[in-house]
């Protein structure tokens, strides 16, 4: 009989899997084409709570407050994604 991992389950039943339960191991090239797109994502969701908060960042009703982080957080988000005031304020 093959090793199988396992762990307890809230009932104290071990939980076995088998490989055949796993699924196929995503390769380097789709988790590198996922990147971009998360943080396309992620760039869109920032720029929306931008607009919305009518280019304020930090304070009440500011994007921070909007997406729940820190001004820090989304000061260096924005850095870290090139978001610039031409493409959320006007």
């Amino acid at each position: 009989m093959p090793p199988h991992t396992g762990s307890k389950s809230a009932n104290g039943l071990l939980a076995t899997i088998s490989s055949a339960d796993l699924p196929a191991v995503v390769s380097l090239r789709s988790a590198a084409a996922a990147a971009p797109s998360f943080e396309q994502a992620e760039r869109h969701v920032i720029i929306d709570a931008l607009k919305a908060a009518s280019g304020r960042i930090a304070g009440k009703g500011g994007a921070a407050e909007r997406l729940g982080l820190k001004r820090t957080t989304l000061q260096n988000k924005m850095n870290k994604l090139n978001i610039n005031r031409v493409e959320y304020s006007g």
